[in-house]
């Protein structure tokens, strides 16, 4: 089977990779052994196609005028390419994309097209941008037969929106190994994720953090990932203005071992989002036997309570109430690993790429 994947997300992508990538790379370097996987993503700075486990990455787009122009131009030229090319494939799979999560594809295609919602935010950036992206995802999602979830809170999102789709949850999965990397006692708190100030919370998170070190709790915070020149900015400046720079330190994206070591030798993951789909950072938090906080939204109700601290109030105060807790209780933290490693076992991308690969067939 000849697999066309439209992700507009890349791992290598310099204007911020997300879980998305990850998804799309995890799922796809299992499927390519007995089938051909083609994956189109936006145009970023220094991009080429490539083939990388199997996987063969062709772009789409304008990469050199910044992630604006990057997404909405792939958003607007991915019809004509399946309009054009969508004989050299047996079936079209494509991951929702932010901000509008929905696109024109499913007016041009002839072959088999399931859409995987990775994104379903659009009310949230209709407020951050004053545009009714939302209005387009929820007329645009009526034209899909067929979709994926990633859990069964937005399944009955979705078809509350659209009740004669065809909609199977299959969760986002963490590699096998994680359960068997020893656990260690931590020495800093932990980010990772794009850095976008207004979807994860990073200014509150700061001056949460400014808090907790002028009450003497001297920990360290990592923040791990990239974004928007705007954002970096924004969030070093914040960083600088708020005396943190020797208590919290920016290293940019990371992968592979890198990451790997970052989990293991942290004390706590924290996931303060505004609004998320799934989440993947958490359930990779808790496969690595991780404490984990994150914020009390619809994106992490498939996590039990007992397995996380949430935060129900997205304060200063909310924050440092929760986080606090989770950095002076050891016997706390060490009831959550435990919990929250036996919880995440069920979620691997082996048993993930099986179910796909079933539902890609039937």
């Amino acid at each position: 089977m000849h697999i066309l994947h439209l992700d507009y997300d890349d791992l290598n992508n310099t204007f911020g990779p997300g879980g998305q990538a990850r998804f799309t790379y995890e799922l796809y370097k299992r499927l390519s052994k007995k089938n051909k996987i083609t994956v189109l993503t936006g145009m970023y700075p220094d991009a080429k196609n490539i083939t990388t486990d199997g996987i063969h990455y062709k772009r789409l787009g304008i990469g050199f005028l910044g992630s604006k122009v990057s997404i909405l131009s792939y958003w607007l030229l991915i019809p004509f390419y399946v309009f054009f090319l969508q004989h050299n494939f047996d079936i079209i799979i494509e991951c929702f994309t932010p901000p509008f999560s929905v696109s024109f594809v499913p007016f041009i295609a002839r072959k088999r097209l399931i859409g995987i919602i990775s994104f379903w935010g659009s009310r949230e950036l209709s407020v951050k941008y004053n545009l009714p992206f939302w209005w387009i995802a929820e007329w645009g999602i009526r034209k899909y037969q067929n979709l994926v979830v990633f859990s069964e809170v937005m399944k009955n999102k979705i078809q509350s929106l659209h009740k004669n789709a065809s909609v199977s949850i299959i969760p986002l999965g963490v590699d096998p190994k994680y359960f068997s990397i020893r656990k260690r006692k931590g020495e800093y708190a932990l980010f990772i994720g794009r850095i976008d100030i207004y979807n994860k919370y990073l200014d509150i998170l700061l001056l949460t953090w400014k808090i907790l070190i002028d009450r003497g709790m001297y920990i360290r915070l990592i923040i791990a990932g990239c974004g928007k020149p705007s954002d970096e900015a924004k969030l070093s400046n914040l960083i600088l203005k708020n005396n943190l720079a020797p208590y919290v330190h920016l290293i940019g994206y990371i992968s592979g071992k890198t990451k790997e070591t970052l989990y293991t030798n942290s004390l706590c993951i924290l996931c303060p989002s505004r609004f998320e789909t799934f989440g993947l950072v958490p359930l990779e938090a808790l496969a690595f036997g991780k404490p984990v906080f994150c914020t009390d939204i619809e994106g992490f109700e498939w996590i039990p309570p007992e397995c996380v601290v949430k935060s129900p109030s997205f304060s200063v105060s909310g924050f440092y109430k929760c986080i606090s807790r989770l950095l002076t209780h050891q016997k706390f933290q060490r009831s959550l690993s435990k919990r929250g490693r036996k919880f995440a076992r069920q979620f691997n991308w082996d048993s993930i790429a099986k179910k796909y690969e079933q539902l890609f067939i039937s």
